[in-house]
């Protein structure tokens, strides 16, 4: 399957919706280049997110989330995990819907809970009370991405053959030069 468009595509949403899985499966259809961003932050730091949140703080991490995206931006044809804060960022957005396709995987609060709520290296999500504002708080910018996908209860499989329908109907369209307008669409089906 091809996408026609260069434009990068850009996996955002709260952490544990399956981000990094879904781009990964993306750009192999798509014979696209894979870049999921705390990989590349922690590659580059020879470092875990978690140990530069605590050396560093959440400050100093989105700076280098920052820098890293940037540098990722110069670059078309890549499909990006972005982590779950990324998006929250007003140069991170500007950078994401600028150069890409956005495409935000909303997941319901007690499903992220239920996967990754018990993970140590998700160093925001150590008490549930603050990761649950941290949800409702991104939702608001999450909701800025071109399309909408409710991951709830669906296999990647499944998620990744809607986000190609899509993704194959919008290319055919001209690239635009900045961020939408409208609200982000919703798929049917999720």
């Amino acid at each position: 399957m091809t996408f026609s468009s260069d434009l990068n595509i850009y996996i955002i949403g709260f952490m544990g919706a399956g981000k990094s899985t879904l781009a990964r499966e993306l750009a192999t259809i798509l014979d696209r280049d894979y870049v999921d961003l705390d990989i590349l932050i922690e590659t580059r730091n020879q470092t875990t997110i978690r140990q530069i949140f605590d050396t560093g703080g959440e400050e100093a991490f989105r700076r280098m989330e920052t820098a890293a995206l940037t540098e990722i931006a110069r670059s078309d044809c890549q499909v990006v995990a972005l982590g779950g804060g990324a998006f929250s960022c007003k140069n991170n957005r500007e950078l994401c819907t600028t150069t890409g396709k956005v495409i935000w995987l909303d997941i319901p609060f007690k499903e992220a809970y239920k996967r990754v709520g018990d993970d140590p290296e998700r160093p925001l999500f150590s008490d549930p009370a603050e990761a649950r504002r941290l949800y409702l708080i991104r939702r608001q910018d999450y909701g800025q991405a071109d399309f909408r996908v409710d991951v709830s209860e669906r296999s990647p499989e499944e998620l990744t053959g809607e986000i190609l329908s899509v993704l194959e109907l919008s290319g055919r369209l001209k690239d635009r030069s900045g961020p939408m307008k409208s609200s982000p669409v919703t798929l049917k089906g999720f």
